[in-house]
């Protein structure tokens, strides 16, 4: 029995040495004997918990969301270590949030020896919350993007910050906003493309599209709806095939109004002071026909405004074709064009 006791006494003082030790750490980090002083898994999930039961839209739980719960995994990325979540939340976003006491003390302490917060380092440039939602906010301000109604009114206070500014500025990537999230990207070197917050379009069917305001060559992007984005080569191909036919039939109406015209103008000529049912349906007829042209002529301007190359010649080749093949039939003296040109 004393010898029980005794070993129970032993063992009680190295419990209570080891706990005063990891307090001491948190509390004054800076000691050699720190060096390899570790937070306890439970307490680093427990915190995160608790940070993103909170807050659920700071940029360091979106980044635990798309890591998942399991960060054990091999394929588990360094930073979906569960002490470097920690970190994007506590080192500079949240420091002073409870749950970020331990990691603050330990990891923003001036010359901390603690190893572990060299080990696995929060992601580097990473944007704060509310800096990150004004961003969207003036971007949003500027340019009314499809992903800016994900934080607008009621959305706002719960809104992903990281994920809505990261697809903005996909997007738009050479806005002056977007600098934080190209310094975050660049932060990431080779692992940049896998990184779900900066993948380029077309890397995966649910990227944005990037909106580039001058010519460019590529199969990603939006031409007339949101719906219409080919992402690979076999749709942008059917695209062009699309486009080409609308230039086609462009040259076709075109030839077709000048035909009209031209018998509608012996009609008028033939009944210059008579206004009759029949002169009423050819107003009707020219009206639609105008519609119909205009209609035709500014959405292959709009396409051309994409700035995408092979979308641009596609529709200056329909128009060429459809002159070339429409144009012999043309009645001469009607050159009059929808748009005006």
């Amino acid at each position: 029995m004393k010898l029980f006791n005794f070993i129970s006494l032993l063992l009680s003082a190295i419990w209570n040495n080891s706990d005063s030790g990891r307090g001491s750490c948190v509390d004054d980090p800076t000691s050699d004997t720190c060096l390899n002083y570790r937070l306890d898994s439970k307490t680093i999930t427990d915190s995160i918990n608790d940070l993103c039961n909170q807050m659920p839209f700071m940029p360091g739980c979106s980044i635990r969301s798309i890591c998942g719960t399991n960060t054990n995994t091999t394929q588990a990325k360094s930073y979906c270590n569960e002490f470097s979540i920690l970190g994007d939340i506590c080192a500079t976003d949240m420091p002073n949030m409870s749950s970020c006491k331990s990691y603050a003390s330990m990891c923003n302490t001036e010359g901390s020896k603690v190893k572990q917060c060299t080990e696995n380092p929060p992601i580097k440039n990473l944007p704060g919350t509310f800096a990150t939602r004004d961003l969207i906010k003036n971007i949003c301000t500027e340019i009314d993007m499809p992903d800016c109604d994900r934080c607008s009114g009621s959305k706002a206070s719960s809104c992903d910050v990281l994920d809505t500014y990261s697809r903005l500025c996909m997007s738009m990537p050479d806005m002056r906003q977007c600098n934080e999230w190209k310094s975050m990207c660049d932060a990431q070197g080779s692992n940049k493309d896998n990184f779900t917050f900066c993948q380029l379009p077309g890397s995966n069917l649910n990227a944005p599209v990037k909106m580039d305001m001058y010519f460019h060559v590529r199969f990603v992007d939006y031409i007339l709806f949101q719906e219409w984005v080919p992402r690979t080569g076999g749709q942008y191909v059917g695209s062009l095939i699309a486009i080409l036919a609308m230039g086609i039939f462009y040259g076709f109406l075109l030839t077709l109004r000048s035909q009209l015209e031209s018998r509608w103008s012996s009609q008028n000529n033939s009944r210059f002071n008579e206004y009759s049912a029949n002169q009423f349906r050819i107003d009707i007829s020219r009206a639609v026909l105008q519609f119909i042209e205009s209609a035709l002529a500014y959405t292959l301007m709009l396409i051309t405004m994409t700035f995408n190359v092979g979308l641009f010649f596609a529709v200056i080749g329909g128009i060429t074709l459809g002159t070339l093949i429409f144009s012999r039939f043309r009645i001469q003296g009607y050159t009059k064009r929808a748009c005006g040109c």
